[in-house]
């Protein structure tokens, strides 16, 4: 075993905090696309629900293309957000889809029920962004 001297140790560990640091400044671009997600959600859910014709889907794939070419050249994450939105990208679906079939089969038209339901539907692209902020 090799000792470490106290100096050759205060730099390996500046050098840690240094890519820490990094990894964090490189991997906000995922908090703002998961909140650009959930606000997104606000909006075309209900939208999507509540309104008839292609206008909705169309915004609504302008708007991931959109995402996407952001997140595209972005491959930094900090530990954790990938699988972080992994689950918040399955549990979004289950609730997109569920909500919108339950919707369109028993509230049609009924602005208060697509308002709630896209609250909901938001809910864990919200909560991912808040917890990749960390």
């Amino acid at each position: 075993m090799t000792d470490l001297s106290p100096g050759l140790a205060a730099a390996a560990l500046a050098d840690i905090d240094q890519a820490s640091a990094a990894v964090r400044r490189h991997s906000r671009w995922a908090v703002r696309a998961l909140t650009a997600y959930a606000i997104g959600t606000l909006i075309f859910f209900p939208a999507g629900g509540l309104l008839e014709g292609p206008v909705v889907s169309v915004a609504w794939g302008l708007f991931l293309v959109s995402v996407l070419a952001h997140v595209w050249p972005r491959r930094v994450v900090g530990r954790g957000v990938r699988r972080l939105y992994v689950v918040a990208a399955v549990v979004w679906t289950v609730l997109w889809v569920g909500l919108a079939v339950l919707g369109h089969a028993a509230f049609a038209g009924k602005a208060g029920y697509w308002l709630v339901a896209g609250v909901v539907v938001a809910g864990p692209m919200a909560v991912a962004a808040w917890r990749a902020r960390s």
